[in-house]
């Protein structure tokens, strides 16, 4: 079930459908999480808690942008 969860992760940040990072970020981190699936899978790791901390971790990076082009924007509109 792990590996699956973070393959599942992977294929969202390959596709850039969930997360709003941008490609240049997403696409390595996908293929980091594709890795850590295989090494997750190969080792048999069956804790729950590892794909919790990685889509915490890649969500909190995609929140982070969000509330950035947010405070960019707000910005643009009061200058404007």
């Amino acid at each position: 079930m792990t590996p699956v969860l973070v393959a599942f992760i992977a294929d969202y940040l390959l596709q850039n459908r969930l997360f709003t990072l941008k490609a240049s970020l997403s696409v390595p981190l996908g293929l980091i999480c594709m890795g850590v699936s295989l090494v997750f899978f190969f080792s048999q790791v069956v804790s729950l808690i590892l794909p919790l901390l990685i889509f915490i971790v890649v969500n909190g990076m995609s929140l982070f942008r969000l509330m950035k082009l947010h405070q960019t924007l707000r910005l643009a509109n009061m200058e404007s």
